[in-house]
């Protein structure tokens, strides 16, 4: 029989839908930290019948380690839409056990994770006390309308379906969390377990704060649809040797080492190409590329914005006894790593600049290494958590701090807007779903230059190098996103082309003397060039996308539409230009004045008439990568409803001489110009 309990607080439940992973096959689609959880206040909300929230981390309470897991069995071999299956449970489960022991062997962190063997569940994961990996894909989850991401071509992998606490909540010996009818709480333990050998996990009698998870599942799409037939779905393999370049094909190992750190409500990052001499991805990036053999390969494994994160929420040597306290192994987090901490301002509106991902990148390696979140926000939703409302910046924003987790060494610390290149804000945290929503998710990628920190900057490509101790904290590094003066001439993303390209392969888009001119004007006639920006991709995930050349340069557009560039005398230029892996990535202009000068000299006499952004495939036979297929560069277009027209200034060339007019597409290079801060 079920005991009535009276809580101390009111228990409210809120099921989470989180997007973990999704397949891609040329780049289409949080950043670090933890995608936050909701705390209900007492606060009067502005709007009548909404509640105010406050944002903190969703975790695993202490008496949960390891959190057990157990893999559905009802289907076996598990289902393969390509053919006959062959992967059993038995086969599956060593997968699932190798990615639960990646998280688990942190030896800074103490979350583990204990994978107990299987459940038979005919049905669909529910909120039951039973973490459940199943291969039946639920189509119909609450809320109807799950975070899902597609690829071009074949959509969503998997997804993490969770329960966590709405408010602290006083949990008492014999209480039905789930409803079944059955006890999930005993004043008789101190850790979660299994107490009366039911399969589901009974939680200890205490106090347990806001955002505390209590159920998670995972769902992996392979083709085994209910209740009505869907996406069908991926073959997940096992083996070493069976990760290939089908894109239907997927290893079960590395997915699920994605989603081990979904369910822990890590936030994915933005690392999809940690250097220029690594294009090989995070395993919390949301996207794995199903097609490269290599993307998929590196995924499996943990890189140090995993660990740093794992460590940091989940810290080891931070008790005298439990999960937390020193065994064997273990090392303590504080002295293993440092922190940095400062707060961002969003240059463009002088707000604080809340939702962005702030980023270290390893003086000496170059390679970016860990990121955060900016920020903490309030949330106004309905009741349930749900159906969020926006009312403005003075209501929403609390601040805009961030910390990083650092192994000692020198670091350059960045910022970039998480603006839905190379992830959407729905794929990061709720601070960046308030930021899109308030009109902040925007600016450029910027580093800390110390001193000369500033909305306005002559070199935004400076970057001052910061001094991380185990132990310490190195506080005040903050970071203002440039207040810039754009010149875009196209519209919102919608592809990476072009694959068939020839080798030698230029393209360009034109900045009109007038579009130059009128944006000179609205700084006073002084503006200054700071760089052009390119956005760059690639067909597989783990290459880095290499140019022959970037470069600003002069030419004229005539009556007919024809252009003539000269790319033999360009204004500013970079040989063996290495491009960003689905983002933009900036030419930096060293002299921004003297630059702005020049053009503004050049047009004033004649002798400039249009400017042109021009990026040069190399002159190769082959190319890196499974799909032997040059850079690529963002596109704009090729559909019949595009969101703006095709403006007919974008341009190719397979000579640098003979140039030929997109009527399709805009190629998505911006100038970018700013005041000058002198």
């Amino acid at each position: 029989m079920r005991k009535e309990i009276e809580p101390v607080r009111r228990l409210t439940l809120v099921l989470l839908l989180t997007l973990s992973l999704a397949s891609f096959e040329a780049r289409p689609t949080l950043a670090g930290g933890n995608e936050g959880g909701l705390d209900f206040t007492t606060e009067t909300p502005p709007v009548p019948g909404y509640v105010v929230s406050n944002v903190v981390p969703r975790k695993w309470d202490t008496a949960c380690m390891p959190v057990t897991f157990r893999l559905n069995s009802t289907i076996d071999p598990i289902p393969n839409p390509l053919g006959a299956g062959y992967v059993t449970v038995a086969d599956a489960l060593g997968a699932v056990r190798r990615a639960a022991k990646a998280w688990t062997d942190i030896p800074t962190s103490f979350l583990a994770y204990n994978v107990a063997g299987t459940v038979a569940n005919t049905g669909s994961p529910r909120f039951d006390q039973v973490n459940e990996i199943t291969f039946r894909y639920n189509l119909n989850q609450f809320p109807p309308h799950p975070r899902v991401t597609e690829s071009i071509d074949f959509g969503s992998i998997l997804f993490i379906r969770g329960t966590v606490i709405l408010d602290e909540f006083e949990f008492t010996d014999g209480l039905d969390i789930d409803g079944d009818g059955d006890s999930d709480v005993s004043s008789a333990i101190t850790t979660c377990q299994d107490v009366d050998g039911d399969g589901d996990i009974e939680f200890p009698a205490k106090l347990y704060p806001a955002a505390t998870i209590l159920d998670t599942d995972i769902e992996l799409s392979s083709g085994t649809n209910f209740p009505v037939p869907g996406p069908d779905g991926f073959r997940f393999t096992v083996a070493d040797n069976e990760i290939d370049t089908d894109p239907r094909s997927v290893d079960l190992q590395a997915v699920l080492t994605q989603a081990f750190g979904t369910t822990a409500f890590f936030a994915h990052n933005l690392i999809n190409q940690p250097s220029d001499h690594d294009g090989l991805p995070s395993p919390m990036y949301p996207s794995v590329d199903t097609g490269d053999p290599a993307s998929e390969w590196a995924m499996r494994y943990l890189d140090l914005d995993a660990i740093t994160n794992a460590s940091f929420y989940y810290p080891e040597g931070t008790a005298t006894s439990g999960p937390a306290a020193l065994q064997r192994g273990d090392v303590a987090f504080d002295r293993a790593f440092g922190l940095v901490k400062g707060k961002i301002t969003h240059g463009p509106t002088g707000l604080p600049g809340i939702g962005a991902s702030v980023f270290a990148v390893d003086r000496r390696s170059d390679r970016m290494v860990a990121t955060t979140i900016s920020g903490n926000v309030k949330w106004l939703s309905q009741p349930n958590g749900f159906n969020p409302t926006f009312v403005g910046p003075d209501f929403h924003i609390v601040d805009s701090n961030y910390t990083l987790v650092l192994p000692p060494g020198d670091y350059y610390i960045g910022v970039e807007a998480i603006d839905e290149i190379p992830v959407g804000h729905a794929f990061a945290d709720v601070k960046a779903i308030v930021a899109f929503n308030l009109n902040l998710n925007n600016g450029h990628e910027d580093f800390y230059d110390g001193p000369g920190e500033s909305a306005l900057e002559r070199r935004p490509s400076r970057r001052v190098p910061v001094h991380v101790r185990a132990g310490h904290t190195t506080d005040g590094i903050d970071i203002t996103i440039n207040k810039t003066i754009d010149i875009a001439n196209f519209g919102l993303f919608d592809k990476l082309g072009f694959a068939e390209a020839a080798p030698g392969t230029y393209y360009a888009v034109r900045i009109a003397k007038q579009q130059f001119l009128d944006a000179d004007a609205s700084a006073g006639g002084h503006a200054i060039v700071q760089s052009a920006e390119f956005l760059t991709g690639v067909a597989d995930g783990s290459v880095v996308p290499r140019y022959a050349e970037a470069m600003l340069a002069t030419g004229e557009v005539g009556p007919d539409g024809t252009a003539v560039i000269d790319v033999d005398h360009p204004l500013a230029e970079e040989h063996r230009f290495v491009g960003q892996d689905f983002d933009f990535t900036p030419l930096y202009f060293e002299n921004s004045v003297g630059l702005a000068e020049r053009i503004r000299r050049g047009m004033a006499r004649g002798r400039i008439q249009d400017l042109f952004l021009v990026l040069k495939v190399p002159n190769r036979a082959h190319f890196p990568g499974v799909s032997d297929t040059p850079p690529l560069i963002g596109l704009d277009g090729g559909r019949p409803d595009n969101d703006v027209p095709i403006y007919g200034d974008s341009f190719t060339s397979t000579n640098g001489k003979d140039w030929t007019v997109s009527s399709d597409y805009n190629f998505m290079f911006q100038l970018v110009m700013s005041e000058d801060p002198g």
